[in-house]
């Protein structure tokens, strides 16, 4: 009798989860990359020339399917954002290269349409914290071939917190079964002013910043592979 029930509840747990599995997905599993172009816009009465850098971007993410076009995504994700400028006075020249390292939480809504290749739009706030920092001056004059770095041990130069607006556009191309390759375009717009730093002062008094307000911009360019956990949709 214990073995006939035994036999009875396997049966019924191997239907269970048949059924479940047989159900449209209702998760998609992605890991997504690529390279980025990331500076500063900042307000203030003293404006510095914000030059583009290369940055990196990678992370682990969880889509929530509503519907076949409809879904939330959220996950992990590292960035490497900063930004190049210069200090030109008549007692300091320099050449400044910023770098952050933030691990970020997106909370994007995700709106798709198509069959086998699907267009994508994603929009939706994201929350960062400041991992590491550095600070490198090349060809600076007033010291001749000093080169000045600081790391994450100061963190009063950057607030640790971020947020701000993601989205972007893309394609998705399904490959085989629930798998799938993308590749889009994904933007970072900061709204946290990010500067916590004094304002700094020449030998002779001269102010060389002020008390200006900088945010974070990236703009991201991705691909990705996914995985719906389920029966596909096409």
């Amino acid at each position: 009798m214990k073995r006939q029930i035994l036999i009875i509840s396997l049966l019924l747990l191997g239907n269970f989860f048949t059924s479940a599995f047989a159900q449209d997905t209702k998760i998609t599993i992605s890991a997504e990359g690529g390279p980025s172009l990331t500076s500063f816009y900042r307000n203030g009465t003293i404006r510095k020339d914000f030059k583009s850098i290369a940055g990196g971007y990678a992370g682990i993410l969880v889509q929530y399917n509503f519907t076949e076009n409809l879904s939330l995504r959220s996950g992990l994700t590292y960035e490497r954002t900063g930004t190049k400028f210069f200090i030109d006075t008549y007692d300091i020249y320099a050449d400044y290269i910023y770098r952050f390292d933030y691990v970020s939480i997106p909370v994007m809504i995700r709106a798709e349409y198509g069959k086998k290749v699907r267009f994508y739009m994603n929009a939706g706030p994201y929350f960062s914290y400041l991992c590491n920092q550095e600070y490198v001056s090349r060809d600076r004059q007033e010291f001749d071939d000093q080169t000045m770095q600081i790391h994450g041990s100061t963190p009063r130069n950057k607030n640790r917190v971020d947020y701000g607006l993601a989205g972007g556009i893309g394609i998705i191309i399904k490959i085989a079964g629930n798998a799938a390759i993308s590749a889009g375009v994904t933007d970072y717009l900061g709204l946290c002013n990010t500067k916590k730093q004094p304002v700094y002062y020449t030998s002779v008094e001269i102010p060389v910043s002020t008390q200006t307000s900088s945010y974070n911009n990236s703009a991201i360019f991705l691909v990705g592979f996914s995985i719906n956990i389920g029966k596909s949709k096409s």
